[in-house]
């Protein structure tokens, strides 16, 4: 294989790598569904919530956690938004 070739194998190795790390690269905010005006009010009290406490969670983690919280909500809008705690 002379130089040529090599170069231009690297040259598409690179574009194909480059091409295809952005997409495998993103965080799931690029993939989850829009939310509703309703919604995104949600998140931002729950995120609002999570940064006032503090609680050492990244803020990758706390987006993850509202959405988990919003989607239980969508998923059964009777239950609270808070968890419930059985008595013993």
């Amino acid at each position: 294989m002379n130089h040529l070739e090599k170069t231009v194998m690297i040259t598409v190795a690179s574009t194909l790598l480059l091409g295809v790390a952005p997409f495998t690269m993103a965080d799931d905010s690029a993939t989850a569904p829009q939310l509703t005006a309703n919604q995104q009010q949600m998140m931002k009290e729950c995120m609002k919530k999570q940064k006032a406490a503090n609680n050492g969670m990244s803020e990758v983690d706390m987006k993850k956690s509202c959405r988990d919280q919003i989607k239980a909500n969508v998923d059964t809008p009777s239950a609270s938004a808070e968890p419930v705690v059985p008595a013993h």
